[in-house]
């Protein structure tokens, strides 16, 4: 098997022509050839280290992006700015994943003016389409965000996270809005691929779609078959004329897990919107010890709640502390909009051991609206949480 290069073939070439020359005497002949073998085994070591120049090249490169580290687990790639993160978004973007490689904040990403509103953030998601799955772990730092999107999809801090990617310990600051018809985006990602994980996560960047987005929250827009875990939200979330929206998640997916997460931010719907919620909009999988403390108003709205918009699956141990109102609105409650069973995902919807401690209130052109429950179908189960014995 021929093993030379393209350059060591020409480089190889070139020197048995210049050996292979017969204008030389017989005398001159042999110290030109001793000449000549001396430069042909400079030339063949000149053609293995070209050989070697590309890997090292990109090694160096990909070193070079950041601040420190290898990417082990050990030693992870340290981020310390702004532009190293939009390098790895740009590097994400090309299609390189990071499977199995670690990365970590080493200080705060983008910078807020006094009012709140942005100076510098990052405007390109980690993993827009092409997916990130990688290991991600903020620190505690803050990153804000600066991402605007029309008719887009997948974005956020990161946009599609999959492959086993996982993101810890990071909190995101700024703005996440998306428009006309916009879907999948949150504070933290925007999609959640079967067997990744966001835990210890906080978002504090305000969450805007309006005008046909769907799937849009302050942890994560859709969660498939992942974990979102000890997350929460104290940002608000803001619909109009949009549907599936929430504190910690805007659809979880059948089999999907959102676990002891919280929600103190303002959630808010008008216009025709539908399933959005405290903690989810649409559940379809489980939710969990997890709570809202945020109030959640719909304005011309239905299907919303203190906990969930609607429920298909499972929701237990949890309880809603905030206020939920309804404004010629219907199946509004504290803990489910709506809960029933769902054809599509073959699930059906159960309440359990759940609290709401949270005012419920609509005007006269209100309908549906309770305090656990707006609307339920004669599938599902709702169960009080059990007393301890004294």
């Amino acid at each position: 098997m021929d093993h030379h290069t393209v350059s060591e073939k020409c480089l190889l070439h070139n020197a048995i022509y210049v050996i292979n020359n017969k204008n030389a005497g017989n005398g001159e002949k042999e110290r030109k050839y001793l000449m000549r073998k001396k430069i042909l085994s400079v030339i063949l070591a000149l053609a293995m280290l070209a050989c070697m120049l590309p890997l090292g090249g990109i090694v160096a490169f990909a070193e070079s992006s950041f601040a420190g580290g290898d990417g082990s687990e050990s030693d992870p790639y340290q981020i310390s700015t702004l532009e190293q993160l939009t390098a790895l978004a740009e590097e994400v973007n090309d299609v390189t994943d990071y499977s199995g490689t670690y990365f970590i904040l080493t200080d705060d990403i983008g910078e807020l003016n006094d009012d709140g509103t942005v100076k510098a953030g990052l405007e390109t998601p980690i993993g827009n389409g092409c997916c990130f799955a990688g290991n991600f772990d903020g620190d505690g730092h803050t990153v804000v965000l600066n991402m605007s999107k029309s008719s887009d999809c997948y974005f956020g801090l990161f946009g599609n996270i999959a492959n086993g990617g996982t993101v810890s310990d990071v909190i995101t600051a700024g703005i996440v809005s998306g428009s006309a018809g916009a879907s999948m985006f949150g504070g933290i990602c925007g999609y959640l691929d079967d067997g990744c994980t966001i835990t210890g996560c906080t978002n504090k960047a305000t969450v805007t779609g309006e005008d046909g987005a769907c799937q849009f929250a302050g942890i994560c827009g859709y969660n498939n078959i992942g974990t979102l875990a000890d997350c929460k939200n104290t940002a608000n979330i803001t619909g109009e004329n949009a549907n599936t929206f929430g504190g910690i998640c805007g659809h979880n997916y059948k089999d999907a897990v959102i676990r002891n997460c919280g929600n103190s931010g303002i959630i808010t719907g008008s216009g025709s919107c539908y399933e959005f919620g405290g903690v989810c909009g649409h559940n379809a999988g489980t939710i969990e010890n997890s709570a809202n403390s945020g109030s959640v108003a719909g304005i011309n709205a239905s299907q919303f709640g203190g906990i969930a918009g609607a429920n298909y699956s499972s929701v237990k141990d949890c309880c809603n502390f905030g206020s939920v109102e309804g404004v010629n609105s219907s199946s509004f409650a504290g803990i489910s909009g709506f809960s029933g069973s769902s054809t599509a995902d073959g699930t059906s919807g159960d309440i359990s051991a759940s609290v709401n401690t949270g005012s419920v209130s609509g005007d006269e052109n209100s309908e549906d609206f309770g305090a656990v429950c707006g609307v339920f179908d004669d599938e599902i189960k709702i169960s009080k949480k059990k007393k301890k014995n004294k």
